[in-house]
């Protein structure tokens, strides 16, 4: 829009083009109001009257420009929003310009025909790239023909569309007509003079250097959070107010620890198939040592003949089996109490008497008493 104010002011003064882009804008030979506005729907439904003229008048020409993806929207846009400025060259962008505001709006789309149907032989040798640079460049230097012979042309096409029915698109909607009364005052919201969503709130310096402040702060308190964790063990719960550092709360913390262990549950160790194994032999052992059968005569661990101590001392073998005198006193039937006879296994050589198992039979020896003591019970 600001290119139309330029052109007309090149022409006339400042009040007399605000009225003529005011005529162009809301009068309905032109109103041009429906390409500025929210959604461009004047532009949307002259690109689709475009195309229809195409596949009508050069259909050949529309297959062409469809293969390369060559739509209305890369070329047309600067046609219909400007009537053909920077399109065209200057001297016959004016003379489209007085047609334009004498015709009206059926110019737009006789021109836009024009222009393709005067160089179609050259557009169908061109691809995609070539096209666009053609229609959005080279035009506006070279239009390859006289402004008259052009003129003459455009004459002839606005005929030929006239008869055809299609020199002007469908009738705009309401959408494209202007909603407020013209001359009313509205004043621009802080978005519409900006571009920005919402106002954007001046701070002062104090509130900046307290803001900075508060930034620095929250940064030592991150390095300080940092270093704690690195002075914190692994498995340690640090707690938010405690010195790691200090030794009174080293001590306090190593209480506290004793304490939660003292309070927690016993679990009783699960032994293991071999421990129990183990275990299981151990019992056995002291259960065939302890075990002394009292009704047996084979079994009985003690004679009852007299041996004397000069018959032990003579024997020689420790594995010998000595009986106590008469005068002796027997052991007690548990063996588990201690008497000057010991018991004692077969792997401690260090003793002089020991028991011993021979075809699952438990033999006892017992040393014998000094003479002239009796066994204490």
């Amino acid at each position: 829009m600001s290119q139309i104010a330029a052109l007309l002011l090149m022409f006339m003064s400042e009040e007399e083009a605000f009225w003529a882009l005011h005529s162009l804008l809301y009068e309905a030979k032109h109103r041009m109001h429906g390409f500025f506005i929210p959604g461009f729907p004047k532009l949307m439904r002259f690109q689709e009257h475009h195309d229809k003229i195409l596949k009508k008048f050069s259909p050949r020409l529309k297959k062409h420009l469809d293969r390369n993806e060559i739509f209305a929207s890369l070329y047309s846009l600067k046609w219909f929003f400007q009537c053909f400025l920077d399109r065209t060259p200057f001297p016959l962008t004016l003379r489209i310009w007085d047609i334009y505001v004498l015709e009206g709006e059926r110019v737009l789309t006789a021109m836009s025909f024009t222009a393709l149907r005067i160089h179609k032989t050259a557009l169908k040798k061109m691809d995609m790239d070539g096209i666009v640079r053609f229609l959005q460049e080279k035009l506006s230097q070279d239009f390859g023909l006289d402004d008259d012979a052009v003129i003459e042309q455009l004459k002839i096409n606005m005929g030929e569309l006239k008869r055809a029915g299609v020199d002007l698109p469908p009738p705009a909607g309401e959408e494209e007509l202007p909603k407020l009364p013209f001359g009313l005052k509205v004043k621009p919201t802080f978005a519409q003079e900006t571009g920005l969503r919402s106002p954007v709130t001046i701070k002062s310096s104090e509130e900046k250097k307290k803001k900075s402040s508060s930034i620095r702060g929250s940064k030592r308190k991150s390095k300080k959070d940092k270093k704690k964790e690195e002075q914190i063990p692994n498995g340690a719960i640090p707690t938010p107010s405690s010195n790691i550092s200090s030794p009174q709360q080293k001590k306090s913390d190593e209480k506290s620890s004793v304490k939660k262990k003292e309070e927690r549950p016993q679990v009783e160790s699960v032994a293991s198939p071999v421990e129990k194994k183990n275990s299981s032999k151990k019992e056995n052992r002291k259960k065939s040592v302890e075990h002394v059968p009292s009704n047996t005569k084979e079994s009985s661990p003690l004679s009852d003949a007299p041996v004397s101590s000069d018959d032990v001392q003579s024997s020689g073998k420790r594995t010998a089996k000595v009986t106590p005198s008469s005068s002796t006193k027997q052991p007690p039937n548990n063996p588990t109490k201690r008497t000057n006879g010991q018991l004692r296994l077969p792997n401690d050589s260090s003793s002089e008497s020991h028991g011993s198992h021979d075809n699952g039979k438990v033999q006892i020896v017992w040393k014998a008493p000094s003479p002239g003591k009796t066994p204490s019970p």
